[in-house]
């Protein structure tokens, strides 16, 4: 019989799942998401990482694809005026910016796909994490990973929501060349914006000039602006990449140590 005291009487804490015999993290990990635990603290701190990691890369994604669909804008609109003011099809003016708004639009498509990929997995995390559990796979037992993997693997099965020191250490040294390179890489893709940009008005100035006569400037302008493309494109993968894993720290410590 449950007498009404009983009714408030505390509920004892759930226990800790034992950690895998081998100490596989992929294990431990498979048999929390396969029991759909919601009462681990740890696996929840983890989950809110992953999502926070995702949300990362869907905001700073957002911003770039932005930037990016305004350049497109931008590109044709150019087109259609230079085109009005007698530029022929097969202008440097025309064609320049016809080349460009086309990458620009082909980029922001696959960034766009990003974005709304990156978005789903934070507004629902356990399918996507559970993807990346299933690639984890056992490291060589003689590896730094291996460790890794074990601290992570014992940090889970105990349930605790605060990391252990070990775990924190790592997160310490990934951040420390982490966010600093984030950083590094963000002022170069502003400083290569700007002289990528400078240089195109530069050349498309130029080229409304009649019968002007090509100087070895010419070709340094040409080299540097048809260059600063792919630099910006490889610097902004890079600004996502490091953002993502300086403000989620613990999904890539988990992944890369």
């Amino acid at each position: 019989m449950i007498t009404p005291l009983a009714l408030f009487a505390p509920t004892s804490p759930i226990p800790p799942i034992p950690p895998a015999p081998d100490g596989s993290l992929q294990e431990t990990l498979t048999q929390l998401l396969g029991s759909d635990s919601t009462s681990n603290p740890a696996l929840d701190r983890l989950l809110d990482d992953y999502a926070a990691s995702h949300a990362t890369l869907a905001v700073v994604g957002g911003g770039f694809l932005l930037v990016l669909l305004l350049l497109t804008a931008f590109c044709w609109r150019q087109r259609r005026r230079s085109r009005a003011d007698g530029a022929g099809p097969r202008t440097f003016e025309y064609t320049t910016y016809g080349r460009l708004g086309l990458m620009s639009l082909a980029v922001s498509a696959l960034l766009a796909v990003v974005v709304a990929a990156n978005l789903g997995n934070a507004l629902d995390s356990r399918p996507g994490f559970a993807g990346v559990v299933t690639s984890l796979g056992s490291p060589p037992a003689s590896g730094s990973q291996a460790e890794v993997q074990l601290e992570f693997s014992t940090w889970l099965a105990s349930g605790d929501a605060a990391t252990p020191p070990p775990i924190d250490e790592r997160i310490d040294d990934r951040l420390a060349w982490q966010f600093p390179k984030a950083v590094i890489t963000a002022v170069l893709l502003a400083l290569m914006a700007t002289v990528g940009a400078r240089t195109w008005r530069g050349l498309l100035q130029a080229s409304r000039v009649p019968d002007r006569p090509r100087a070895a400037r010419d070709r340094v302008q040409r080299v540097t602006a048809f260059g600063s493309v792919p630099v910006c494109l490889v610097l902004m993968l890079m600004v996502m990449g490091n953002t993502q894993a300086s403000v989620a720290p613990l999904t890539m410590t988990m992944l890369f140590g």
